[in-house]
This record gives C-alpha cells, sequence and structure tokens, in this order.
C-alpha cells in the first residue's frame, strides 16, 4: 500500500508570465511590513545590505525593488539619508510595464479566488476541529477590538496555509496571498477616498457573527461575496485607467 506525504509541497507555482523577479516577490514583503506597522510611514527603510540579509537577496535585487516601490508611491530615496515610507499612491504613474503587470496579476488573483473562496472555506472550516474553530473566531475578534480589520485577508489566508487538508490548496493560495499583497498599493489608490478600517469593519463583524453561530456555508458565502465585489471594482478601475492611456 503507498502512502501519501500530505506534508510536503509536490510542486512551486510560478505566478509570474516571464522568468521568476524577486523584485516582485521581495516589494510584496516590504509591502506588507509596511501595512503591518513594522515599517511605518515616515520612517526609514534598514540600508540596502541590511534589506539584502535579512531577505536572503542580492544589494542589486534590493536596487531594483526599492525603484519598484518607489514607482508605485510607497517610497522615496533620498541621497545620504536613505529610503523613506511615504505611501503616495496618487503619484502612481498607470503607464509604467511593471505596474501594468502587477494590476494584471492582481485582477487574475482576485478572478481566482471569486471563483474558488467558497468551497475552499468550506471544505477547510469542516474540516477543523471545534478548538481550531473557535480559535479562528477569535483572531478575528482580537482584530476587531484592536481596529486592525485590514489584517482580516492575512489572518484568512494564514488559517487556510496551516489548516487545509490538502497540500495543493495550501501552495496555490500562498502565492494568492502574495499577489494580493503585491497589488495593496494599487488598491489603496483604487478606494483612497475610503477608510480601509470602515471598508472592512462590517465584513469582520459579520463573519465573526457567523463563527459563532456556526453557520459554515454563510461564512463561505461571506468570503465569496466580499471578493466578486473586490474582482468587480478593480475591474471597474483597471477599465478605466485604460481608457485614460
Amino acid at each position: 500500500m503507498y502512502l501519501i506525504d500530505n506534508s510536503r509541497i509536490p510542486f512551486q507555482w510560478n505566478i509570474y508570465r516571464r522568468r521568476p523577479q524577486l523584485k516582485y516577490s521581495l516589494a510584496g514583503r516590504i509591502i506588507w511590513e509596511v501595512v503591518k506597522g513594522a515599517y511605518p510611514i515616515g520612517s526609514y527603510l534598514p540600508s540596502l545590505p541590511q534589506i539584502a540579509q535579512r531577505y536572503d537577496v542580492s544589494v542589486a535585487t534590493v536596487r531594483r525593488t526599492l525603484m519598484l516601490l518607489a514607482q508605485l508611491g510607497v517610497t522615496q530615496s533620498f541621497h545620504g539619508k536613505g529610503t523613506l515610507v511615504v505611501m503616495r499612491t496618487a503619484k502612481m504613474n498607470f503607464r509604467m510595464p511593471e505596474i501594468l503587470e502587477g494590476m494584471s496579476l492582481y485582477l487574475e488573483s482576485l478572478q481566482l479566488l471569486a471563483l474558488t473562496i467558497r468551497d475552499i472555506t468550506l471544505y477547510t472550516i469542516k474540516s477543523c476541529i471545534g478548538e481550531e474553530q473557535e480559535r479562528l473566531t477569535e483572531k478575528f475578534d482580537l482584530l476587531r477590538q484592536e481596529n486592525k480589520v485590514h489584517l482580516c485577508f492575512e489572518l484568512y489566508f494564514k488559517w487556510i496555509e496551516h489548516q487545509c487538508p490538502m497540500v495543493m490548496i495550501r501552495e496555490c493560495y500562498r502565492k494568492q496571498y502574495g499577489l494580493l499583497t503585491w497589488g495593496y498599493p494599487i488598491m489603496l489608490y483604487r478606494i483612497r477616498n475610503q477608510k480601509l478600517q470602515l471598508r472592512y469593519m462590517g465584513f469582520t463583524e459579520e463573519i465573526i457573527k457567523l463563527l459563532r453561530e456556526k453557520r459554515w456555508e454563510d461564512f463561505s458565502e461571506a468570503w465569496k461575496g466580499l471578493m466578486e465585489q473586490e474582482e468587480r471594482e478593480a475591474r471597474k478601475f483597471m477599465l478605466d485607467v485604460n481608457l485614460r492611456l
């Protein structure tokens, strides 16, 4: 009898159309560090060698990454001072090929999630034991109490990565989270007249209620509804951008 080792990932998905670009992955990681407050707006990033050592990349890759972050309006470099975190999305240049590529990948990730997230969420939540379900509820409630509901996506994808029984889904959704992270400045630009906390507070309160009532199907439908909304808005935004170019 053959046994399947479900702890190992049988493949690694390259999410980029061309050859792998470390600068995209590193940009996504740094952006999320900014979102979580590790690199607050108004602070300076570590030096290039320090970033290279921390993320195990070359200094040349760090330079390319910082150029990309500057194009996204995330950072601004000053000679002799370093790289300042600014998150000035209003200056984003949508004619840049890197930004257009990122927008396309961001939309594709939303499309895939809108199509799959309901069934995968339902499958995963039903596979969890009671203690894990309660722990998930507590984590979402903590985000609500600390007014950090914009981190609900990170919490969700970490939950899938650790709790979904299917290893290939864990790998695919881990990469999907990376794409959503890279698209964060685009999302900020798209909804720049709204407050992120207000946008996701109602959703977080809803899923907490559904988890406490053990309404797994409705919990899964809520995630599907959110992703469908994000996809519609992102698609409309990209259409508007293309019409302006």
